[in-house]
């Protein structure tokens, strides 16, 4: 059976054993350490009450039970740190471990696959529902050993005890199971409904964050208001139908230990040591009782998250893996870039390039020109792999596209795009790049960056995509990032769109001059003329 075929929970508790046998096995076993030493004491309790009401035993004995008592009491002291460290620690790890595999997931993902996702919806799977996955995989696992353990073992003691009182007062109890087995589907489709609610109301409350300054451009508040209160008065709904038939567990667990009190308190002619004895069974009943209520609850939230995870995480359309150690024989008159009658086109969608036959050699610097639609940035897009081609249509430094890894086609591109990302960390933690790197200082001068100035606000915060800089400072960022990246191959789209036209004809200038001597390539999309005129070529789409 592959692994996708596994049910998410029994997929979830293996990962936790493959990963933690040796935290599991430590911590159950300090669990039933604790729980055994949990029957002792009501006998210890009945004892040492006997002793003490009837005035009977020598004061040694009686010592030698307060002894017992309180050996017992350090015992479950030291066996519950025990089992928090082992297994409280290695769920939070199961759980830093599963957002990690949610991480490297979304680094494989094809990018169309990933641009038909929700944002909200994806930001509820790497919050809310990997943590209902991990309190399976601790509170509920632990709960599990409790349940088992007590509810093997605590009638055999209670019998042994008083086998005439033990069985009238466990009948009612028998019960609980009953109620957790009838509530638990209930539980699994109502959780299912909040996740799927708290992925909706995340995807609009990630749009209106996103939207702030168009929402009060356009005087919207009231509008997203009504569609935020609406979808929250449903998340509010469904929370509340999950949380009462839930809370239907803890009365109905009451009541039936409750009616085990009044018979155990109704029968006569036991010692008040024997029904001290009984009563604390009675009480430790009810834990594992609640234990396996709880460990439902968690389980089925588990279940329905783990659909959900294990949906995205199993995602086939991802970027393809190649073997990027086989060679290719290339001769000097190859062109660095060609394309070969591409062709392209969005799913469900016309045409963007048609019959595109291009050849582009080390050195060059192209211009691509041509009206808004006709595939100018799509080309771009192409060129990284970031959506699919046809074999032995794209080529780069002979090398067709379709045969070589994603990173080996993006590590010979540095691009900037028209409207740049920058994450909300430093200046100088948005300039880094991975791999081999050209000096910093350099960069930031051919991009028009201001050096004394920005040097010194390297370590400073720059906000959400960059909210701290203008739009031309961003701009400006993006290149001196892309030339801080030693890419053979520089990608331009529109790079100097919101800078003025003194800045942009400097900052150009400055790239002619320094790119050229390096023999970089540079494919330069723009509708500026005025930007193009530094290309040896223009093509048209």
């Amino acid at each position: 059976m592959s692994e996708s075929a596994v049910p998410s929970l029994k997929r979830q508790l293996l990962y936790y054993w493959k990963g933690y046998s040796k935290q599991i096995i430590l911590g159950a076993s300090a669990i039933v350490l604790i729980d055994a030493s949990e029957l002792w004491l009501p006998v210890l309790l009945r004892d040492t009450v006997d002793a003490f009401s009837a005035g009977i035993g020598s004061t040694p004995q009686k010592n030698l039970l307060i002894k017992g008592l309180f050996l017992v009491v350090t015992l479950q002291v030291f066996g519950r740190y025990l089992w928090r460290v082992a297994l409280s620690k290695s769920s939070m790890l199961a759980g830093a471990g599963l957002r990690k595999e949610f991480a490297d997931q979304s680094f494989r993902i094809s990018i169309p696959k990933m641009e038909e996702k929700k944002v909200g919806e994806l930001m509820t799977l790497a919050t809310s529902d990997i943590e209902n996955m991990r309190f399976a995989l601790g509170p509920a696992f632990i709960a599990v050993i409790d349940a088992v353990f007590y509810c093997i073992s605590l009638p055999i003691a209670m019998f042994m005890i008083a086998p005439a009182l033990a069985w009238k007062v466990i009948l009612p109890v028998l019960m609980i199971p009953l109620v957790v087995i009838i509530l638990q589907g209930r539980i699994a489709l109502q959780s299912k409904k909040v996740q799927e609610q708290l992925g909706r109301l995340g995807t609009l409350t990630q749009e209106m964050i996103s939207g702030i300054r168009l929402i009060k451009t356009y005087g919207l508040k009231e509008e997203i208001n009504q569609k935020l209160k609406k979808e929250s008065h449903s998340l509010n709904e469904r929370m509340v139908n999950m949380i009462g038939t839930q809370a239907r567990l803890n009365p109905s667990m009451e009541f039936f230990l409750s009616a085990s009190m009044v018979v155990l308190f109704a029968t006569p002619a036991f010692s008040i040591g024997t029904l001290v004895a009984m009563q604390r069974y009675l009480q430790r009943l009810l834990w594992p009782l609640s234990a396996s209520a709880m460990a439902v609850v968690y389980f089925q939230k588990a279940k329905s998250s783990g659909d959900e995870y294990y949906q995205y995480v199993d995602e086939s359309d991802i970027e393809s893996k190649t073997d990027d150690s086989k060679t290719f024989d290339t001769s000097p008159e190859t062109p660095l870039i060609e394309a070969k009658n591409l062709e392209f086109s969005y799913p469900a969608g016309k045409k963007i390039i048609q019959n595109l036959d291009l050849k582009i050699f080390e050195g060059e610097w192209v211009g691509i020109s041509g009206p808004v639609g006709s595939g100018k940035s799509t080309f771009l897009q192409l060129l990284m792999k970031f959506y699919p081609v046809e074999k032995g249509k794209l080529f780069i430094n002979g090398q067709d596209v379709t045969c070589r890894s994603h990173d080996w086609v993006r590590s010979h591109f540095a691009p900037v795009m028209q409207d740049p990302y920058l994450f909300q960390g430093t200046l100088l933690e948005n300039l880094s790049t991975s791999g081999e790197e050209q000096p910093l200082s350099w960069s930031m001068k051919v991009s028009g960056l201001h050096e004394d100035e920005f040097m010194k606000r390297l370590d400073q915060k720059i906000g959400e995509r960059g909210v701290g800089l203008s739009g031309g400072q961003k701009q400006r960022v993006a290149i001196a990032r892309a030339l801080h990246k030693n890419a053979p191959i520089l990608l331009l789209d529109d790079p100097l769109s919101s800078v003025d036209s003194v800045t942009a004809e400097h900052v150009l200038n400055q790239m002619s001059e320094e790119i050229r001597k390096l023999k970089k390539t540079v494919i330069f999309v723009s509708h500026h003329d005025a930007h193009l005129k530094y290309c040896d070529r223009v093509v048209r789409l």
